[in-house]
């Protein structure tokens, strides 16, 4: 799904639907860019469950994401159902890896579940309380729960 966005605001310039994995539980994820002062912001919806080879694609779909030009990503989990545990440290390798090459990532929607898994994994010091000072993500991104640092 492509649209023009000629200054409108919000306008989604374009948006990609992507299968993850089509194993026993499945996976996709929707991506949309914006354009907004010069800036390119993905909005990346995750959906189902993580497993090896979604984490993989995952991970090549925000090295793209970087290589593009990406600077901001918000990361909505809020249709993640699961993460397979043995893939937590790589799903957040792949994000720290994009926020070394391109800039900051939001990450929205982590049911207790998830943060818990993402805890007992290792990785809390990965995601954190946005701090009170940090710079609003664009307008049509402002849904804040966690940023990673």
């Amino acid at each position: 799904m492509v649209s023009k966005a000629d200054g409108v605001r919000g306008a989604v310039p374009l948006a990609l639907n992507l299968e993850l994995n089509h194993a026993r539980h499945g996976a996709s994820a929707r991506v949309e860019l914006r354009e907004r002062s010069g800036e390119t912001t993905a909005l990346l919806q995750v959906r189902g469950w993580l497993e090896r080879i979604a984490v993989e694609r995952l991970s090549r779909t925000l090295d793209d994401l970087a290589a593009r030009g990406v600077r901001r990503l918000h990361l909505d989990c809020s249709r993640l159902h699961d993460i397979e545990s043995r893939q937590v440290p790589a799903l957040i390798e792949a994000l720290a890896r994009f926020e070394r090459q391109s800039g900051r990532i939001l990450v929205d929607g982590l049911s207790h579940h998830l943060l818990d898994l993402l805890r007992l994994a290792g990785c809390e010091g990965r995601l954190a309380p946005a701090p009170a000072e940090s710079q609003d993500p664009p307008e049509p991104l402002r849904r804040t729960r966690e940023w990673a640092s």
